[in-house]
Order: structure tokens, then C-alpha cells, then sequence
């Protein structure tokens, strides 16, 4: 049977969205590990397969560049304002979860999110 074990890491602090995705159920043959920091941190990056980054000002735009340079899908979490920083990285970026978000839009953009892996993964 098809089994396939994904590990977030999510870089910012956004505590509602990330514990509403860890209490989220994994989709049929998946399994799911977590590692957070505040800001990016190399060691738990390398390790994960896909990324949330919160980018909030320059500072942050400039720290995407270093999850975007492993190569693997980032997923961004800013508000309007702060996505026009990333005008020259969009090409790097999965997709932009816009700030401020419901519990209810954060478990239907995760469950998209499963479902995409499903089929592609």
C-alpha cells in the first residue's frame, strides 16, 4: 500500500495556523512530522520536504531567500502589504496564504494542500 510521510517546517509565528494544521487529520496513506522556529533555521529546513515561511517585512523577504535556495515547495504566509516584498521571489514560491486567516480558510487551504500531494506526490 502507497504510504508517503511528509515533513512541514514552518518558519514565523503564526501559533494559530500552525496548530490548527498539526491538529488536522493526515489524508489516507499519509503521514505528517512538524518543526517550527520563529525565524529560519538551516538544520530543520534541510530536513523538511515542504516549507511555511511568514514573511512580515524585509527582514523576512530576505530570510525566504535562504528556504527558497533548498529547492523545495514554500508556502508563504503574509499579508498584503508584506507580499509586495516578494515581487522578485515569486517565481521560487508555491503559493501566498494571505494574513489574516480563519481557522476555517487555514484547515480548507491544508486540505487543498493534501489533496495536491495525493496527486502529484
Amino acid at each position: 500500500m502507497y504510504q508517503c510521510h511528509i515533513r512541514f517546517y514552518f518558519a514565523g509565528r503564526q501559533p494559530e495556523i500552525y496548530n490548527t494544521i498539526k491538529e488536522m487529520k493526515p489524508s489516507e496513506c499519509f503521514s505528517y512530522e512538524f518543526s517550527q522556529s520563529d525565524t529560519p533555521d538551516a538544520a530543520l529546513a534541510a530536513n523538511a520536504d515542504i516549507f511555511f515561511a511568514e514573511v512580515c517585512d524585509e527582514e523576512s523577504a530576505r530570510g525566504l531567500r535562504e528556504l527558497t535556495s533548498y529547492r523545495k515547495p514554500v508556502i508563504v504566509l503574509a499579508d498584503k502589504q508584506s507580499a509586495a516584498l516578494l515581487s522578485d521571489q515569486l517565481e521560487d514560491i508555491e503559493d501566498i496564504w494571505t494574513l489574516p486567516m480563519s481557522r476555517e480558510e487555514t484547515e480548507f487551504r491544508f486540505s487543498r494542500l493534501q489533496r495536491l500531494c495525493k496527486k502529484y506526490g
